[in-house]
């Protein structure tokens, strides 16, 4: 018989995962432009596996190597292809940032019946205020030391190891 803790770990990893993927701004974006389009935009479907295939060899190097993949792109391959990469990984966060404002925009829309282009200003602001707030530290996590899962001392938000 599964532990409990451990099906309740493949649980919360399976959340996570659908977490990261599936949010509002994909539900509601993807559920207009299906309305509207149909599958004349099914070609999209290739770039997004590319993004999760580079997104997941990124990740795996970064966890590995303990480094950003800019710098070891750089390090391999020279400037002018990390500048390449960092180039596209912006444009590709900022068009998230950019589905997530409209798909908030949307959801506002269907939910007050207010034009959508009036609620862009209101989304992008609460999103503004949603990462501004993330990117502080708690007050906890402030006070100095705390222990990693491997039980060595990390030093959270001060950029020390």
């Amino acid at each position: 018989m599964v532990p409990v803790n451990r099906l309740l770990g493949v649980a919360l990893g399976i959340l996570t995962a659908i977490g990261g993927f599936v949010d509002i701004g994909d539900l509601v974006t993807n559920a207009v432009v299906g309305a509207r389009f149909g599958l004349g935009l099914a070609w999209v479907v290739v770039g997004v596996v590319g993004i999760c295939a580079y997104a997941h060899m990124a990740g795996k190097v970064a966890a590995v190597s303990g480094r950003a993949t800019f710098e070891i792109i750089r390090e391999c391959l020279g400037a002018r292809t990390a500048a390449t990469n960092l180039a596209a990984s912006f444009l590709i966060n900022l068009m998230t940032v950019a589905a997530e404002v409209g798909g908030i925009a949307l959801v506002l829309q269907l939910a007050s019946g207010i034009h959508y282009l009036a609620w862009i200003p209101v989304a992008a602001f609460l999103v503004w205020l949603v990462i501004w707030r993330v990117r502080r530290c708690p007050p906890s996590f402030r006070r100095g030391k705390a222990r990693g899962r491997t039980g060595t001392t990390r030093w959270p938000c001060s950029g020390r190891p």
